[in-house]
Parts: C-alpha cells; structure tokens; sequence
C-alpha cells in the first residue's frame, strides 16, 4: 500500500460543476497490479452538479482511469465519440458525449452501497476548452502508474 505525498488527481470541468477524483492510496504500486487493470485505489470522488455536492470515497483502478483517459485523447482530438468511466464496483459511471461542434455532454450516476444508500444522478455541459486541463491531469496519472498493466506498459522513449 502506498500512501500518495501529493496526491494525484484529475478534473472533468463543466459549466455548472465538476466531478474531481483524487488517489488517496495506491495498492500494490509498483509490484502487484490488480485484474481490474493497473493498480487498485482509494480515491476521493468530489461531485458538484446544480447545487449538490457529493463527497466519498471511490474504490477505481489505475487501469480503468488510463482506459478513459484513452478514450478522452481520442474523443478531444476528433470532436467526436464518447470516453465511459466505469469504476469496478460499479457506484461511478460517467460517459462523456461529443456532439462535433467542441462541445459535450457529461452524464453519469454515483451510488452508495452502504445503508443509508443513495444515488446521485448527474448532467453537465462542458466543452474543448475545460477538457484540455483534464487531458493534461489524466495523462500525469498514466505517466506514474502506467496503463492496464501498470509501470511495465508505460512507453519509453529510446
């Protein structure tokens, strides 16, 4: 278990909110990936969305931010397409939307297992402009902890 100094994290800023993941703790970082893909988190998830905040933890992996991180790259670079953020228990889906023009649409629900369960469903508008940031912050994320299989599929420039 590694306990993170300065704590990576990532932004998706939209015009009426934002949804913020923080990695808190790493599990098995460098030696030990997890089958969700890279390595196993504790994160902080930070939801604001029309008035409401959420504030939890989030259990996601390394692995299933470099595959939205992927999917982000692409869709920014073609104004077009989606990029889904699933974590492997399931309480965080998002996907982000494109509509071609630079400007998408985040949907997505968070919801809490233990009693007292809820669910928060969420829709922002952002656009190109907010997500370079957010490009930038996932890419630091996959520059420490590498992609599916963690610091071994990081690509080195030689």
């Amino acid at each position: 278990m590694t306990e993170i100094s300065e704590p990576l994290e990532f932004k998706i800023y939209a015009n009426d909110g934002f949804v913020r993941i923080q990695l808190a703790t790493v599990f098995g970082y460098p030696n030990e990936t997890c089958h969700w893909g890279g390595y196993d988190t504790q994160s902080q998830l930070e939801i604001k969305s029309q008035g409401l905040t959420v504030l939890t933890n989030l259990y996601i992996s390394t692995g299933e931010l470099y595959n939205f991180y992927e999917q982000l790259l692409r869709a920014c670079d073609s104004l077009t397409g989606t990029a889904n953020l699933t974590s492997y228990e399931g309480n965080l889906n998002l996907t982000l939307t494109f509509d071609n023009l630079g400007h998408a649409n985040i949907e997505g629900k968070y919801r809490e297992y233990i009693e007292p369960s809820y669910s928060v469903e969420f829709d922002m508008s952002t656009d190109q402009s907010y997500l370079k940031e957010t490009v930038g912050e996932l890419e630091r994320i996959y520059k420490k902890y590498g992609n599916n299989t963690g610091i071994a599929g990081l690509k080195t420039n030689s």
